[in-house]
């Protein structure tokens, strides 16, 4: 059973026109990250870009733009990416705000997992944090 979860919070909006912003983002002592989005999340579609790049390849892992429904939940199998956030010179919307789980793998070679309940109760409290503010980075121990 997992006795800590990891998680990060991270959020632009409103954004400015010609960005291109990169952050590292790194939560020791898990295997993946596990991405989930705030219903907020709107972006102009197909001009700027939510992207998730590989932190040693610096390849593209996955990428979103647009309304919420296209910024899917998405497990990320390492612990360390390079969050790059690209918009062009017009139109911006409201941004995006994710919510970032470390998830624990067991043996060498499982799928990396995390306690149901925990994963359900630290979302709730996470929830909670955001609507008062939101936070930047924390463990939350249970």
């Amino acid at each position: 059973m997992l006795e800590k979860t990891y998680f990060i919070s991270i959020q632009i909006h409103p954004y400015a026109n010609d960005s291109n912003y990169e952050k590292t983002i790194e939560l020791k002592g898990v295997s993946s990250l596990f991405i989930v989005w705030d219903k907020e999340t709107k972006t102009e579609n197909n001009y700027d870009w939510v992207r998730f790049k590989d932190a040693k390849t610096k390849e593209i892992i996955v990428q979103f733009s647009g309304d919420f429904p296209n910024f899917q939940t998405v497990v990320i199998p390492s612990n360390k990416v390079i969050l790059n956030f690209y918009s062009d010179a017009s139109n911006n919307f409201w941004g995006y705000k994710f919510f970032a789980l470390g998830l624990v793998a067991g043996e060498p070679g499982e799928t990396p997992a995390i306690n149901l309940e925990q994963a359900l109760s630290t979302l709730e409290l996470v929830l909670q944090v955001s609507e008062r503010g939101g936070l930047e980075l924390g463990e939350i121990y249970k």
